[in-house]
């Protein structure tokens, strides 16, 4: 079940835009429910969506070796991608 939130609307006129967004929280309060969701959203808008969850072993290593390597993940074909990066640590 989703419970629909009020940030939704306010990523959704951010992605529109060339910024970065940080969605930071807590625990447990729907952060990666938010980003899943939007995802969704822009896949049915036929936009480039890439999710990625650094939580993976496989993932992180090929990034910390090279940050270059998130390009892996793209299709080269592609003019523009927002990337959805899951527990980004910086």
């Amino acid at each position: 079940m989703f419970i629909q939130r009020k940030i939704l609307e306010s990523i959704k006129k951010w992605l529109k835009s060339d910024k970065i967004l940080i969605l930071n929280g807590a625990r447990q309060v729907g952060k990666t429910t938010i980003l899943k969701r939007i995802k969704k959203e822009l896949e049915k808008q036929e936009k480039n969506c890439i999710y990625l969850n650094l939580e993976s072993f496989q993932i992180a290593t090929q990034l910390d070796e090279n940050p270059d390597n998130l390009f892996h993940f793209v299709d080269n074909d592609s003019d523009f991608i927002i990337f959805l990066l899951m527990k980004f640590k910086f």
